[in-house]
Order: C-alpha cells, then sequence, then structure tokens
C-alpha cells in the first residue's frame, strides 16, 4: 500500500508544482487543481477497492492519515472554487459581508463537530478503532444524515469528518488572509494621493500590452507574484484605457510579426540617443 500511496503523493506533488508555475488566478488555479486531486482521489478508491489491508493498524493509518490529507486537500480547493466563482462584484463592504460569512459556517461546523475535533487536536487514540476500521457501524458517528450511502469499501465513521476538519482548517486561513489583505488594500486606498487627472494612454494599445507582457515575464509586481489579469486591470485604470476582453489576442499577433518587439525597441532607442546626446555636451 505504501508504494502505491508514495507514489502518488509524488505524482500529485509534481502536477501541483506545474500548475502552481502558470501564474494564474485563483479561480482557474482552484479548478485546475480540484481535476488533478479528483482523479488521483479515484485512483486511490480503485486500489483500496482490490487491496486487502494486512492487519488493523495498517486499515488505521489508512484512513485516518493517508486518505484524509489527499481528500481534505480536494475539499478545500473545492471550497476555494466556490468562494471564487460566488465572489460578489460589489465593493468592500460586500466582499467583507461574504468572506465573514463564509467564515462563520466553518465555525459553526467545528461547533458541531466539537467533540470530534477535541479528540483530534488532542492526539488520542484510544477510540481509533471505533473511528478509523470500516464496518464500525455501532459508532454515534455512523448514525449521520447520508453515512449510509458511502462506499463501505472505501469508507469508516470518522474519515469524511478528520478530512473536512483538515480542509476547513486551510479553508479558515484562506479567508483569514483574504479578510487582512482586503482591509490593507483598502487603507492603501484610502491613504494614497492620487491626481485629480489621470494620464491617459494616447499611443497603440498593442505597444501598452508589449510592454506590460514584458513587466509581467520579468516579475516586475509584487515579487513577481502578481498575475498577468492583475497587471493589465493595474494599468487600464492608471491610464485609463481598455484593453480589451482578450489582450493574448495581441499578444499572438506580436509573435507573428517580424519585428516582435517593437515599442520596447524603440524605447531602447530613444534611450540610449538621448544618453549619447548628454554624453556630447
Amino acid at each position: 500500500m505504501i508504494r502505491f500511496t508514495d507514489t502518488l503523493k509524488t505524482e500529485v506533488s509534481q502536477s501541483l508544482s506545474v500548475i502552481n508555475a502558470k501564474g494564474i488566478d485563483t479561480l482557474k488555479k482552484s479548478e485546475e487543481i480540484t481535476s488533478l486531486l479528483r482523479n488521483a482521489f479515484n485512483r486511490l478508491r480503485d486500489f483500496i477497492h482490490e487491496y486487502q489491508f494486512k492487519d488493523e493498524q495498517e486499515e488505521i493509518f489508512f484512513f485516518k492519515e493517508v486518505k484524509p490529507n489527499l481528500f481534505c486537500d480536494l475539499i478545500y480547493y473545492r471550497k476555494v472554487y466556490n468562494i471564487e466563482i460566488n465572489r460578489p462584484a460589489g465593493g468592500n463592504v460586500e466582499l467583507k459581508i461574504y468572506l465573514e460569512n463564509e467564515l462563520s459556517r466553518i465555525k459553526d461546523f467545528f461547533d458541531r463537530n466539537r467533540a470530534f475535533y477535541r479528540y483530534f487536536r488532542s492526539g488520542e487514540t484510544c477510540n481509533d478503532k471505533q473511528y478509523y476500521l470500516r464496518d464500525k457501524t455501532d459508532n454515534i458517528f455512523c448514525q449521520e444524515l447520508f453515512s449510509f450511502e458511502r462506499d463501505p469499501k472505501f469508507s469508516t465513521c470518522c474519515d469524511l469528518k478528520l478530512a473536512k476538519i483538515k480542509a476547513n482548517k486551510q479553508l479558515e486561513s484562506f479567508l483569514t488572509k483574504e479578510l487582512a489583505d482586503m482591509n490593507i488594500r483598502q487603507v492603501k486606498e484610502e491613504n494614497s494621493v492620487l491626481p485629480k487627472e489621470k494620464l491617459t494612454w494616447t499611443i497603440s494599445k498593442v505597444f501598452l500590452i508589449e510592454l506590460i507582457y514584458a513587466l509581467f515575464l520579468f516579475g516586475a509586481f509584487n515579487h513577481g507574484k502578481a498575475t498577468l489579469k492583475e497587471i493589465i486591470s493595474y494599468f487600464e485604470e492608471v491610464f485609463n484605457i481598455d484593453l480589451g476582453a482578450n489582450p493574448s489576442k495581441a499578444y499572438a499577433e506580436m509573435r507573428g510579426r517580424k519585428q516582435r518587439t517593437t515599442f520596447l525597441d524603440k524605447l531602447r532607442d530613444i534611450l540610449n540617443q538621448k544618453m549619447n546626446e548628454d554624453d556630447e555636451k
């Protein structure tokens, strides 16, 4: 079992690294990771259907450690996706209420599962056989609604509950950070001194897109963590311009040009010319 699960973990970890390296926004990222983890989870279930545990300790280890650690990530990213897809389009007030309501749901979950959460936090093992072995239907947690619908070969009374606890702890951290970042942005906006009139970009939009792509690939903003979408939105706001719904189309056209970096090359030439003129004075 360990060989299979370790190999699966390694494959998942490598795939996660590829997705994280794309620099995509949270919504798209959570969607791709959810799909990845769902496929891995199905492979794990198929394996366990055919596997015979060596003893009770191995079975407990699987349903207490292996399955919940994979399943909690699947639950977490699926919840992040739902949060992002339903994120309100209004201002800070609406967003704050939305995020705080999500945090309140997590608190309600922990309140409802206080007894089991205490058992998990304490590190006790006295009830592990009841909680993490299959066919233990006499446990009070097995009387929960819909528990009878779970796959009996791939479920115990508490492995799903444990996965939800771990996922909600991750989600709590995510939402808390989102609220903190939102408050920081709000303070910065309130304290910033902006000019009464915006500077308007008055030359070709393609030139600005060329500049944005170069800055994005260089990692010029937020230590390279800013997404392309965030940078484009910022430039549109600052320079009072609409770059359209599909700037990537302009990038594709740039790639097809004989001189791909027309604007950047011109900027370099102008700056060098000015420096040379100043050197001659």
